[in-house]
């Protein structure tokens, strides 16, 4: 590991690994890349990777766009596949409470993607195998699906590094060192790197960096569980990504027979951990409720047989999207956190929106709505699809 760097980027998450990759592809080549365990090892690893882009803002709109077509083309951009998979993206919901949903379908159609406003019996054409009830409406994302996070990472990081990138994991960042013109060092355990730039992209983490400096950055840490169901055989072929506000889950298929089932229990924000003591796996009575929270939906889940269970963590901003700025505190110091559960769709486009904050005089026009300060203005950003209180993934 050299002892300088132009920039130095902590965390190796999809975001610290896009970071990386937009700014080898802006020409920096002395870019350093610190991961304290190994790429993809934290959150994104424990992600399910769905790409779908229902939001009330055309930028929030138009970034998820953005990473579900990267994802898409990875292995045109890196060399690398994703495993992006086409499945479609299906949110599910009573029409009494579809006012948000419309705006998003509104959005979509304005921007030229395809979107649809299914009815009762559209949803049933779709799907059959979901249950539905008869104010049901629904916007589905033919184009939408998920891909998988740690290949993901990986294809980021891997061509940053042949772009010039070095990666060093396994490597903890102790301190931050500055002087009277800002950041000029990075301290871990085995050295001080100089560097005139730091990016924070610890995740649950980047509180801890952002005090090494004396920046407060207002995150706190929320635990995520998941559970793999194997489907019947008698249940069929796949189906797609499922949004279930009603009843507090999302479903993703993975490969043949493995159903993805997550939580969208608002309840689930407020179940906060220390990030470094968060269980591996899922507790049993939260798998229970899942399963027959999916199973409520889609009946033909009856019978699967639960595989694994596993937790990831959130990085929870005070209004659920990404802080993205700088410099913050010390010149030369910029953070990226609070993704809330939306790092992986947004990644690529925060890998440019940082890239732009360092390089350009004019940063990027996305930037602008991710600020620190947005809080203590009491600006807020439109939240994405609600439909019955819940937070859409």
């Amino acid at each position: 590991m050299s002892d300088q760097a132009d920039i130095v980027i902590i965390g190796g998450g999809i975001v610290g690994c896009s970071v990386a990759y937009a700014l080898t592809r802006r020409g920096v080549r002395n870019v350093l890349l610190l991961e304290r365990r190994a790429i993809a090892s934290g959150p994104t690893g424990a992600s399910a990777g769905i790409l779908s882009r229902c939001y009330q803002h055309p930028t929030l709109v138009a970034m998820a766009e953005h990473g579900r077509d990267f994802y898409a083309r990875c292995e045109a951009h890196t060399g690398r596949s994703a495993d992006f998979v086409r499945s479609g993206w299906l949110l599910i919901g009573g029409e009494a409470q579809a006012p948000h949903p419309r705006t998003a379908w509104s959005l979509q159609r304005a921007a030229g993607l395809s979107c649809a406003w299914l009815s009762p019996a559209d949803i049933k054409t779709l799907e059959p195998r979901i249950e539905v009830e008869e104010d049901a409406v629904a916007l589905y994302l033919e184009d939408a699906g998920y891909a998988d996070p740690y290949s993901a990472a990986h294809a980021l990081a891997g061509a940053a590094r042949e772009a010039g990138a070095a990666i060093a994991e396994h490597t903890e960042v102790a301190g931050i060192e500055t002087d009277g013109q800002g950041v000029c060092g990075v301290r871990t355990r085995t050295g001080t790197i100089a560097t005139r730039t730091v990016v924070n992209a610890a995740g649950s983490w980047a509180d801890r960096i952002g005090n090494m400096v004396g920046v407060t950055l207002p995150i706190e840490t929320s635990r995520h569980q998941l559970v793999g169901l194997r489907r019947p055989s008698s249940f069929g072929p796949g189906h797609p990504v499922i949004a279930d506000p009603a009843n507090m889950v999302y479903l993703r298929p993975e490969g043949r027979d493995i159903t993805i089932v997550g939580s969208n229990d608002p309840k689930e924000a407020r179940n906060l951990v220390d990030p470094d003591r968060c269980p591996v796996g899922a507790d049993p009575e939260a798998a229970l409720v899942q399963w027959q929270r999916a199973c409520a939906r889609m009946p033909a889940l009856a019978g699967a047989g639960m595989v694994r269970g596993w937790s990831g963590v959130y990085d929870i901003s005070p209004d659920g999207f990404p802080i993205v700025d700088g410099p913050l505190g010390p010149q030369g110091f910029y953070c990226v956190t609070g993704l809330s559960g939306r790092g992986f769709k947004f990644a690529p486009a925060i890998g440019r929106i940082v890239a732009s904050l360092i390089l350009d005089s004019s940063p990027d026009p996305w930037a602008e709505m991710f600020r620190l300060g947005r809080f203590d203005a009491g600006v807020t950003i439109p939240a994405g699809v609600f439909w019955g209180g819940t937070r859409q993934a």
